[in-house]
């Protein structure tokens, strides 16, 4: 089971992510900004570090905590878009 939650506040989009699954280790968390570190073999555990990158680089946020399950939440600013 998982729960999604998203929404606008004050020019920023939440997406929220939650499951009660058995949680993501802190060594991972603690790696996220680390590309010499791999959890997963043949390389295949960069998706949490690309989406933390790709979310940083769009002046986002992206936390990561566990209690009963594992709480995903990523804010990113909404910008205005011009138009013509």
């Amino acid at each position: 089971h998982v729960d999604v939650c998203i929404f606008c506040r004050n020019h920023q989009l939440y997406f929220n992510i939650q499951d009660k699954g058995c949680g993501i280790l802190p060594e991972v968390i603690n790696n996220i900004d680390n590309w010499d570190t791999d959890n997963l073999p043949n390389n295949k555990g960069f998706g949490l570090k690309l989406a933390h990158h790709v979310i940083t680089k769009m002046n986002g946020k992206l936390s990561i905590k566990y209690d009963s399950g594992t709480r995903v939440s990523i804010s990113v600013p909404i910008q205005k878009r011009d138009t013509e």
